[in-house]
């Protein structure tokens, strides 16, 4: 039978080496004749070739899997490992790198889930194994079931090898293990054979893996799935002991702690001795549907911006077909669980969407993703900054920051980062600056500042400055107050709680900062400004808080830059969605000091006094706000003295004459006024009035739960359905040839 290879020429002269083998076979008594008698009839010219291929097979790893690895295609059709896939040519270049620079290889991968990783990372070990001498190789599974699949498949490929390229075995224990050594016990006095052994087990064997063995290669597979780290920190990591190893862990996310989860975040942070390979699912090329001239198929803004990204990170094209597939399994993903989590974690973009918690987040987690990806990146600067007094300008110690410097969150050097210099007070820009105070200089309980340039209707609050570290609470009073002064001396919401007692006491009684907020009582009818200043987090303000910033990631209201925020995001909620949401496995002081930035600036009436200093809301625009703001919202309300709603007309000048119409039908001067109304995601998708594409109500139909159908899943289930229906594009109309994947989608 013959089997397709890179070298096709290579299936002649293996089925006339089989020839000469079989006749042996015919012609010998007993089996320990067969080779033997195979060798001497044999020709020079034969022997000279499988000498030759044996020497290539061994010094080149990829002409051995392209060749002679042989394995059984989703099709059932017997072939080698050719062609390589992208994410596979990936990971060869990362073997050959590591073992040229350090003469060895530990890499662990993150991958999208039915990649063929496993059966192209087990050529690898295999490989290592029947051309090396006394080698020890492990293939380790998360249970039995897959550790026999995996075994079936080596002996497979072992038994698609040429005769003279198999190694004799002394024994094989079925799904466990295999002995190369020379099976009659005396001949192993003289030659006892190659002497390597393949292990195949699994990560629910409490212990005795690898006790007593060094272990010079090793395959982990789904590593997220082994239900205990010890197999790993008390059996196999200490047998990992060989200087010239070669090591590959691989698995797709699963949950944001564990094992897994703890050896990745080191290997990515540069903590550890394994190197970190993310394996995008846009580069496996089964992932693709092909795209048809009728299909009239669009890009979403996000989906474009993606594939602009990639083209200059990675100067890789991402075809059309990849994103056709991509929407129809965020659907089916939406469809079968209520959510689009399962897709991201098993078909991740970037490391960062791939680990979900396991428990209920309290924001949307599409939303925080779709932040990752379109607005997380890199501070133009960082450091430290340092409090002089308050009629002096704060000292800034601030450089470009290194790749290395950004990838933990800061704990007591360069804890201040920065994406946007404070513009002049002139500028009409309004900063606001938030607080959440940590124990102290040690301990896991940090503090976090956040500096925010607040916007208004169209346009979003922006993430300017964070600072996060260990700091003394009375010294952290002098950060903040640098930070006030040096953003326009903005308005300063710290929580008075704790340790943050003594930081907003030394900011106003000690150091005396102008800018204060005050506390309002959200229960009170006057919504006025008490006596008491600081930030104080009760259940009223905390629910608040969090509310509103829902309510801002799903308008996109609001722009987040620093990753760590976002990755603290993700890790707030509850185990079983009950309870006061919190860090899960995480920290969570960046994200209380945005709560608290999101909840007393609008408490505090911040967005209103922009709009009233640019001359919006008051109902009639200034020529100033016309030149800093962009266009105005889509709808206005008419609204009387106690700010209940009148009316909601389609424009400003509507309202206006409403008003005057009014005045004039009964004699009086109103106290109404025009208000500015912004049309928000987080509502619409509830409203068919506003669903125009019936997103809501075919959710609805298709079974799906009332407690899955969330403004998140609505806006995401609009998108991939009826973007191309409103693209404004059209197609060809010729049939179904496949659309040419051009730059101007």
């Amino acid at each position: 039978m013959r089997i397709s290879r890179r070298d096709s020429t290579l299936n002649e002269r293996i089925e006339a080496l089989d020839e000469k083998y079989i006749r042996a076979q015919a012609l010998s008594k007993t089996a320990t004749e067969v080779i033997p008698r195979t060798w001497a009839m044999l020709d020079a010219d034969e022997l000279a070739f499988v000498d030759g291929e044996l020497e290539h097979c061994i010094t080149d790893r990829r002409y051995f899997m392209e060749n002679y690895y042989v394995i059984r295609d989703e099709r059932g059709r017997l072939k080698t490992l050719y062609p390589w896939w992208d994410h596979q040519e990936l990971v060869y270049e990362a073997v050959e790198e590591e073992w040229s620079e350090k003469g060895c290889c530990r890499l662990i991968i993150l991958k999208p889930r039915q990649a063929g990783s496993t059966t192209w990372n087990g050529a690898l070990i295999t490989a290592a194994t029947i051309f090396v001498p006394n080698t020890f190789s492990l293939l380790m599974a998360q249970d039995s079931e897959v550790s026999g699949e995996i075994y079936q498949r080596v002996m497979d490929a072992f038994h698609g090898l040429p005769f003279w390229m198999q190694p004799e075995t002394m024994s094989r224990q079925q799904g466990t293990r295999v002995i190369f050594q020379r099976d009659d016990q005396q001949d192993r006095v003289t030659d006892p054979g190659l002497g390597s052994t393949l292990m195949i087990s699994n990560a629910q064997r409490s212990t005795g893996v690898a006790i007593g063995r060094t272990i010079k290669n090793i395959l982990g597979s789904e590593i997220s799935r082994w239900p205990e780290a010890s197999v790993w920190t008390a059996d196999i990591k200490p047998s990992l002991n060989a200087p010239d190893m070669l090591g590959i862990m691989e698995s797709t996310a699963f949950g944001r702690n564990g094992l897994y989860y703890n050896m990745w975040r080191a290997a990515e942070a540069g903590k550890s001795i394994w190197r970190a390979l993310f394996i995008p699912v846009y580069r496996v090329r089964k992932y693709f549907i092909p795209v048809l001239r009728s299909d009239n198929f669009r890009l979403t803004p996000d989906e474009r911006g993606l594939r602009e990204n990639v083209l200059k990170a990675e100067n890789f094209h991402i075809p059309l077909g990849f994103f056709k597939w991509r929407r129809a399994e965020i659907v089916e993903a939406i469809n079968s669980t209520g959510s689009d989590e399962t897709h991201f974690e098993s078909y991740p973009v970037t490391s960062q969407e791939a680990f979900v918690n396991s428990g209920f987040c309290a924001f949307p987690r599409h939303e925080l993703k779709r932040q990752l990806r379109v607005n997380a990146c890199d501070p133009i600067a960082i450091g430290e900054i340092e409090y002089v007094g308050m009629d002096l300008p704060p000292v800034l110690h601030l450089h470009t920051p290194r790749p290395s410097e950004l990838v933990e969150k800061p704990t007591k050097f360069n804890r201040l980062w920065v994406w946007e210099e404070p513009l002049p007070p002139s500028s009409s820009v309004e900063y606001y600056l938030s607080g959440d105070v940590g124990g102290g200089e040690e301990g896991n309980d940090f503090s976090a500042i956040s500096v925010y340039r607040l916007g208004y209707g169209p346009t979003p609050d922006v993430q300017v400055a964070t600072w996060h570290g260990h700091m003394n609470p009375s010294h952290l009073a002098r950060a903040v107050a640098a930070l006030g002064q040096w953003y326009n001396e903005c308005e300063v919401a710290v929580e008075y709680a704790q340790s943050g007692i003594t930081t907003c006491n030394e900011l106003q009684w000690t150091l005396d900062y102008p800018n204060l907020y005050r506390w309002k009582q959200l229960d009170k009818i006057s919504n006025t400004a008490t006596v008491h200043t600081h930030w104080m987090t009760t259940e009223r303000t905390r629910s608040d808080a969090i509310n509103r910033m829902n309510e801002k990631l799903l308008d996109q209201s609001i722009i987040i830059h620093n990753r760590h925020t976002l990755e603290e995001m993700l890790d707030f909620g509850t185990e079983d969605g009950g309870g006061k949401a919190q860090g899960l496995n995480n920290n969570d002081d960046m994200v209380m000091s945005d709560l608290i930035n999101v909840g007393a600036a609008s408490q505090s009436g911040k967005h209103r006094e922009i709009a009233e200093a640019m001359g919006m809301g008051t109902g009639v625009a200034s020529s100033t706000a016309a030149g800093l703001m962009p266009a105005g919202p889509c709808a206005y309300a008419v609204v009387d003295q106690y700010s209940r709603q009148v009316e909601q007309v389609a424009s400003e000048q509507s309202g206006l004459d409403l008003i005057a119409r009014m005045e004039e039908k009964h004699k009086v001067k109103l106290d109404w006024r025009v208000v500015p109304v912004r049309v928000m995601k987080a509502n619409t998708p509830w409203s068919e009035l506003h669903d125009g594409q019936g997103a809501a109500r075919a959710l609805y139909e298709q079974g799906m739960k009332d407690t899955h159908v969330t403004p998140d899943i609505v806006q995401v289930y609009r998108d991939l359905l009826n973007h191309d229906r409103h693209s404004g594009g059209s197609g060809s109309g010729g049939g179904p040839s496949v659309l040419v994947d051009g730059e101007d989608f």
